[in-house]
């Protein structure tokens, strides 16, 4: 593993070798990935503006 691309999701903090074999991405479309290489699963949204007021819960 390079030590440049260390992978690692935002959800949970686990770092990963592949993203898409990680279970907090199971089930969602798209996954954003930042600067600096934490990812997160994304929802799909048929349409968003960006004035809408929403949020994500996660179950604890």
């Amino acid at each position: 593993m390079d030590l440049d691309e260390i992978k690692v999701c935002g959800l949970c903090e686990v770092i990963v070798d592949e993203i898409t074999d990680h279970p907090c991405t199971e089930g969602y479309g798209h996954i954003y990935i930042d600067d600096n290489y934490y990812f997160y699963p994304v929802l799909d949204f048929p349409s968003l503006s960006a004035d809408e007021d929403w949020s994500l819960s996660f179950k604890s």
